[in-house]
């Protein structure tokens, strides 16, 4: 058998705004990518935004985990696009995959439908749009900003009074971004 390899344009829309922990919409950088001095408190940086962050951060990996159960998919990362910053949410990501054996490689079950089974670029949307419904717990690390002024010396810089925070006791919940069926009407796939 021949290998072919189809490239797929994906779009995924922020078209919720949720409140945690369905709050943050994808992102593929954490918070220390986006090249901030995080010596000091940066302007508008909150822990509130930055769990918002950490929830996008797990729903990207989430997104990959769940097109990684139906086939091997590769990001092409110089292709990903989203206008996020550390303090604001993106109004969209995209970004280009390959698979190999292109449509042929994509099929799984529709929950929404018994007995259905979808494919292609079909698969490819419903997986994505799993990536944005899952709700699940993580240990994991968030950045606290959380300033005091003051802290060296007496001088007025405001200082991380915390950095990392480490949800151990009950975890850290990434609530689902949006129903399965709604999570479908933000993402838009196209082959390259």
């Amino acid at each position: 058998m021949a290998s072919s390899v189809q490239a797929y344009q994906v779009t995924i829309a922020n078209s919720v705004t949720g409140v945690a922990p369905a709050d943050g919409f994808v992102d593929p950088k954490r918070i220390e990518d986006y090249g901030l001095n995080l010596k000091t408190t940066p302007s508008g940086m909150t822990l509130a935004l930055n769990k918002a962050k950490e929830r996008g951060n797990w729903r990207w990996k989430s997104i990959f985990d769940q097109l990684g159960l139906v086939t091997n998919v590769y990001l092409h990362a110089p292709s990903i696009v989203s206008n996020g910053t550390a303090t604001t949410e993106a109004t969209s990501v995209a970004f280009q995959i390959y698979v190999q054996y292109g449509d042929d490689a994509l099929t799984t079950q529709d929950e929404l439908v018994s007995g259905q089974t979808l494919t292609g670029m079909a698969c490819l949307k419903r997986c994505i749009a799993r990536g944005l419904a899952a709700d699940y717990f993580r240990m994991t690390e968030v950045f606290d900003p959380t300033g005091v002024a003051g802290a060296w010396g007496g001088g007025t810089a405001t200082v991380p009074r915390y950095g990392m925070r480490i949800d151990v006791a009950s975890g850290f919940e990434i609530g689902p971004y949006a129903t399965v069926s709604a999570a479908e009407g933000y993402i838009t796939v196209a082959k390259k």
